[in-house]
């Protein structure tokens, strides 16, 4: 069934017409102030927004939004689409200096739109009000040519340099119009996320699906667990998107969460970041619901592939539970996903390889990099290691266990980094958050350090405790002996792990023999020397 026109803006106008005086979103600060909008009020604003973006010369190709969860910046969003702009949302916790270098990289003339006072010094940038000026609308949308970029996306740069993926608008709706189709998303939905909008997950799963089926879309400025709990109850959400940094929470306060009641709740999905069976089994027993994992990345739009959301229980556990990882689903139509080795090889079942996509929504290449080759005219290597099972009627359920990159050799032994990270999310609870870290070691030729989060919370007593489990939980060969505590953030705001940033961390300890005793650090622990103080 097609749920979508050919183009993006036959597709939003299609949405706006049939729903036109039906609520369409409800936007919640931190603060707890909100505002609402039908989807014809928010057409109203989008042609508002769209006249300010036209009345700028035809020079600037691209329109950058910086900007928060917030109504005006969703309203820009698509705006800035239906004038014919290619769309580039930065993340608002960028620092100057970072955008500024995002904004040099772009190879095209570009407007900026936040209301970030921090943003303002952007050298050499003209920057405009993300404000919404009651001017008259515009005659007509434009319509996109299909070589022009839709929308621009940095990638995390989770694992270092961000590179810029082109997304085309035949991607972007063939991506939605299988997560329409999948979700089964109507009127009757709600999808409630407070996920940064400028990622891929929110902007193209909740607002962009929500807005093309007439759904409802609930959108929170700040992950705070209380004010999620309360008003996806009041708002009646049907499906909750997170990552498993904000599950977590829903496990630490079960209990008021179920005193809360969300009778309308039918799932949560998750993706962007590794998944641990113990949360998946936490969340049902708990919560008697279920995570519908999804697995994607933003040089194939979004989702690649999504768990079934009508499994019989039996089956949702065997996928989800039964296996070392948690099954990230099936390919959605569209979609062409296979494990291949080192040569390019398809592997067969239950072998590990990388995984690698095709299909429509592969981007056709990172922009401004000679170096880039074309995916559409073969496949697109994710960096992810995999396998995959089949069941009964031969359908492929994929398993992602680890990058690529988050591999080390420790002794000559290989350890998978997401190994780690799952085994001492099990040790440390759903309180404190850590990341595995690889380093250079002259005695292990590799090795694994950890940094963990901590706060006013942590004690001596937890820490002993913490490396008397982590110390019975993980063998010697690939037991981190080093922590480091820190208050920094180790995650994006899509939950992958920051590991690239604390590798300088971990440098002081390159030329000493670690042992296999598990010790705590904070970073002034450490002098220019490497040696340890006590």
């Amino acid at each position: 069934m097609q749920f979508l026109k050919p183009t993006f803006a036959q597709s939003y106008t299609d949405a706006i017409t049939k729903n036109a005086d039906r609520h369409f979103l409800s936007v919640y600060l931190a603060h707890g102030k909100h505002r609402s909008a039908t989807f014809s009020e928010f057409n109203r604003d989008v042609e508002r927004a769209a006249a300010t973006i036209n009345h700028l010369s035809k020079e600037p190709k691209v329109v950058v939004t910086i900007g928060g969860n917030t109504y005006e910046h969703l309203v820009f969003i698509i705006a800035a689409i239906l004038s014919g702009k290619t769309l580039c949302p930065l993340n608002l916790e960028d620092s100057v200096e970072r955008v500024t270098q995002k904004l040099a990289s772009l190879c095209e003339p570009y407007a900026v739109f936040t209301n970030e006072p921090t943003f303002n010094s952007l050298p050499n940038v003209f920057s405009m009000s993300l404000s919404i000026a009651p001017n008259d609308p515009p005659c007509d949308w434009q319509e996109f040519n299909k070589d022009q970029a839709m929308i621009l996306i940095f990638t995390s740069g989770s694992t270092g340099y961000a590179k810029i993926v082109e997304q085309m608008e035949m991607g972007i709706l063939t991506n939605c119009e299988a997560l329409i189709a999948h979700h089964r998303l109507s009127p009757k939905t709600c999808i409630g996320t407070p996920l940064p909008i400028f990622h891929v997950n929110a902007l193209e799963f909740s607002f962009f699906c929500t807005l093309f089926s007439g759904s409802r879309l609930v959108l929170w400025e700040r992950p705070i667990f209380s004010q999620i709990n309360q008003v996806s109850a009041d708002e009646g959400c049907t499906i909750l998107s997170l990552v498993p940094t904000l599950l977590k929470n829903f496990i630490l306060y079960a209990d008021e969460f179920m005193q809360t009641g969300h009778p309308s709740l039918m799932y949560f999905v998750s993706a962007a970041a590794p998944l641990s069976t113990e949360l998946v089994m936490q969340v049902l027993n708990k919560l008697n619901l279920r995570i519908v994992q999804g697995y994607g990345l933003s040089e194939a739009i979004n989702f690649s592939c999504i768990m079934p959301i009508e499994l019989k229980r039996e089956a949702y556990e065997k996928w989800m539970s039964q296996h070392r990882w948690p099954s990230v689903g099936i390919p959605l139509p569209g979609t062409s996903v296979t494990i291949r080795d080192a040569n390019g090889l398809q592997l067969a079942e239950g072998e590990q390889g990388e995984i690698c996509i095709q299909g429509a929504t592969v981007m056709n290449g990172y922009r401004c990099d000679r170096n880039s080759q074309n995916f559409k005219k073969t496949f697109l290597p994710t960096g992810d290691i995999g396998c995959f099972h089949c069941d009964n009627e031969g359908h492929r359920y994929f398993f992602v266990t680890g990058r690529i990159k988050d591999i080390v050799k420790k002794n000559g032994v290989t350890v998978s980094l997401r190994e780690v990270d799952e085994i001492l999310e099990g040790v440390l609870s759903n309180q404190w958050d850590s990341v595995a870290i690889p380093f250079a070691n002259d005695f292990s030729g590799e090795d694994i350090g950890v940094v963990i989060r901590i706060d006013t919370c942590w004690t001596p007593e937890i820490e002993n405790e913490m490396a008397r489990q982590i110390e019975a939980r993980l063998p010697r060969f690939i037991r981190p002996t080093a922590i480091i505590k820190t208050l920094a953030r180790l995650r994006t705001p899509s939950g992958k792990p920051l590991r690239h940033r604390f590798i300088a961390e971990f440098k002081k300890f390159e030329k000493l023999s670690l042992g296999t005793t598990v010790r705590f650090f904070d970073s002034e622990q450490i002098d220019t020397q490497g040696v340890l103080q006590f």
